[in-house]
């Protein structure tokens, strides 16, 4: 499944499950599915140790949701790149 939002992008683009990533930030599996699935937002503290797991400031996280019309592939490229270029 196809999540366009960043929690999903850069946990793929880092290669870390999501059951790994929820074992790191103390957290269950829901909550990672929650988040990527964009039932929930984290709160402040999870949103920094989120971006501090994948290499990123929460703020790349705010600024990297997906423009109106865009398509997965391209929004998946952009965040990529973005990443990249930090």
């Amino acid at each position: 499944m196809q999540h366009k939002n960043p929690y999903y992008v850069l946990r793929v683009l880092r290669d870390i499950s999501s059951k790994e990533l929820a074992q790191k930030l103390e957290v269950t599996h829901s909550t990672i599915s929650g988040i990527e699935h964009g039932r929930f937002e984290p709160g402040k503290r999870l949103l920094r140790d989120y971006a501090k797991e994948l290499g990123v400031k929460a703020d790349f996280i705010r600024t990297h949701y997906p423009e109106e019309d865009e398509d997965f592939v391209n929004y998946f490229y952009r965040v990529a790149k973005d990443l990249m270029d930090k």
